[in-house]
């Protein structure tokens, strides 16, 4: 194996290499850009750095990081091929090739096509063609790269718009855009992206800012949104010069910038387990990769051993992570690390995610396997709990109560509970006790008794459920305390098992937002309409936290902790829609009372109760007052 590392600009990368790569199928999508103009993410942050790096004089480029290529054909560069040019390894110098030099070349890529007799013109024509049809992959830094591809092309476009720069300087502007479109384009794409995102950056680098796709439902165009936040910066940039020659030369010096100045080390390892190996190095070595990449390189690593001269697994394997990032629903948060954290948890135990401890057993699990059809299962069965993991964070289990979604809302340790739980079939009566007995925990230990159990716990009850099923929730376990006996003896470690002191907890516990909707939902049993989503309602602080626009009076003159002590207490809360909290907002108590009068039927039954009988002014005393009244029903609700 022959690892050829080179410090390049992207210019030297791209169109001075005359490269053209794609990416292998194991490759997520591009992910870099969050949806929302104004919402900041990697593509603007690239874009500023760039930006700004460019604008200090001090400073001669900027580094972007490595990029790793996984390349079989490492040393046909099509411009030194056409020059005639081989790579003397010995030398570690490019050197005059000679017929003999291109015949072994021809034996070593298998091009067929040729013999003894065939000239050395024809044989250099062979190796570019072999060439051309075989792009190198690209295994690290294809976000990078699809991101400055996509600044080039807005470049490109915008240097040609005469509405930013008038009919003049047409040489000028041309030779801006031919340099950018070198970097993007030589009679094909130099970068060819998975199926969806192909279609898009095509368009793009084809038509430019007139290429408007329309996402369905749902769907995010990623590519779109990146270059809408592209142009949107960039069209910013170029309107604070008043004059078309100065929005001309600082385009012209972007340009140079970007091709000539952003730098790279280029990496090219010829060998695809080599460079999954030199992938998994970078993490060594302080280049910060997510537990989900290195986990899945680990497994394209394992499917190549298993299977060196070729076969069905490489692509099964390709296939098995394609289907378990849709059983995910494509979130970046799971695919990146907490659904391969929770599994782990959920299935081997406790481990330490920080200290390295689950990624060295997911290697050392991964590694063991030893045969293709054990690999096969274990693929299978990432794919099945993936389906687990997602039922579980999108509330979508069968017979489970929706106030798993209020539970999902608050924390998320509970979730390898749950995907236990899918693992041993649970009936609804099952689901139905597991969630009261997190209820009771959630209420009584966390948020009155204001414990903090660790995730070892957590884990621990996931392998109960694991090896007894459903009794291990409140059943006999021999040599073993149940779930529903641990947790109350949790509780009562903190005095919340008593339930005078439970409420006299409740009457100072400050409550986060979600926690406050589940608790009001819960004492008051708030109904809504259809299918519940707790993302579309929201706890409303009645006294809102800003106190700008409420006067000092009435009990409120206070320090702003003590304001926000008082406003964080369970009696500051109703439950209203998204739309009607943001109206609300931080207006006054008669503004507010006149939403809350006509809030949303039915949730909005509560809110209409509340204001009916609360007259003004909203104070301290009766947000106390209401605390109290909420509190003296949760022993009922939530008993031990």
């Amino acid at each position: 194996m022959v690892v050829d590392a080179r410090n390049m600009t992207l210019g030297e990368a791209l169109a001075g290499s005359d490269r053209f790569l794609k990416l292998p199928r194991f490759q997520r999508k591009y992910k870099w850009p969050v949806k929302g103009k104004n919402k900041d993410d990697n593509v603007t942050k690239l874009f500023d750095d760039i930006i700004n790096n460019m604008e200090r004089n001090s400073i001669p480029g900027k580094f972007v990081g490595s990029i790793l290529i996984h390349d079989e054909f490492q040393f046909l560069e099509l411009p030194r091929l056409k020059q005639q040019h081989v790579w003397d390894e010995a030398k570690r110098a490019w050197r005059k090739g000679s017929k003999r030099d291109f015949q072994g070349l021809c034996r070593t890529y298998g091009i067929s096509g040729w013999n003894m007799n065939t000239n050395k013109d024809e044989l250099v024509n062979l190796l570019v063609d072999k060439r051309k049809t075989n792009r190198a992959e690209i295994i690290d830094g294809q976000q990078r790269l699809t991101t400055l591809s996509l600044i080039l092309c807005a470049l490109k476009f915008t240097v040609l718009n005469d509405v930013y720069l008038g009919k003049s300087n047409r040489l000028r502007r041309k030779k801006v855009a031919k340099m950018c479109q070198s970097q993007l384009t030589n009679s094909e794409v130099r970068i060819n992206l998975h199926t969806e995102d192909k279609l898009h950056f095509d368009e793009f680098l084809s038509k430019g800012f007139d290429y408007k796709p329309k996402p369905s439902k749902g769907e995010v165009i990623r590519v779109a949104v990146a270059m809408n936040k592209i142009q949107s910066r960039l069209h910013k940039k170029i309107l604070f010069f008043s004059k078309k020659k100065d929005r001309l030369d600082w385009i012209e010096g972007f340009c140079d910038w970007l091709v000539n100045k952003i730098e790279l080390v280029w990496v090219v390892v010829p060998d695809k387990v080599q460079a999954h190996l030199v992938f998994q190095s970078l993490n060594s070595r302080g280049l910060k990769l997510s537990l989900g990449e290195l986990v899945n390189s680990y497994i394209q690593l394992q499917a190549d051993l298993l299977n060196p001269t070729g076969g069905t697994l490489l692509e099964e394997t390709t296939t098995a992570l394609s289907t378990l990032e849709s059983a995910l629903n494509d979130d970046e948060k799971a695919i990146e690390g907490d659904f391969y954290y929770r599994y782990w948890l959920s299935t081997e135990g406790w481990a330490s995610l920080a200290q390295g401890e689950i990624l060295e057993g997911y290697i050392s699990k991964i590694t063991s396997i030893d045969s293709e059809s054990e690999f096969r299962s274990y693929l299978n069965n990432l794919v099945v709990e993936a389906g687990y993991y997602s039922q579980t964070m999108n509330s979508s289990i069968s017979g489970v109560p929706d106030s798993l979604k209020d539970l999902n809302a608050i924390q998320s340790q509970h979730v390898i509970l749950y995907m236990a739980g899918l693992r041993k079939g649970f009936s609804t009566s099952d689901w139905v006790n597991l969630t009261q007995l997190l209820e009771l925990f959630l209420v009584r230990f966390s948020i009155a008794g204001q414990g903090k159990p660790p995730d070892q716990d957590w884990s621990d009850w996931a392998l109960l459920i694991n090896e007894h099923g459903s009794v291990a929730l409140s059943g006999s376990i021999t040599g073993s305390d149940n779930i529903s006996s641990e947790i109350k003896a949790k509780i009562k470690d903190t005095g919340a098992n008593e339930d005078t002191q439970f409420q006299q907890f409740m009457l100072s516990a400050q409550l986060t937002e979600a926690e406050a909707k589940f608790l009001i939902r819960s004492i008051e049993t708030i109904g809504f309409t259809g299918n519940y989503n707790t993302k579309d309602w929201q706890a409303e602080h009645i006294a809102p936290k800003s106190h700008k626009n409420w006067n000092e009076k009435n009990g409120w003159k206070m320090t702003n902790k003590e304001k926000l002590k008082i406003k964080g207490l369970l009696g500051n809360f109703l439950i209203i829609t998204g739309p009607e909290n943001r109206s609300a907002g931080n207006k006054k108590w008669g503004a507010k009372k006149r939403i809350y009068s006509s809030a949303d039927l039915p949730s909005g039954k509560h809110a209409r109760e509340f204001a009916a009988k609360t007259k003004a002014p909203w104070t301290p005393k009766k947000i106390k007052q209401r605390t109290t009244n909420l509190s003296s029903k949760m022993p009922k609700k939530w008993p031990m």
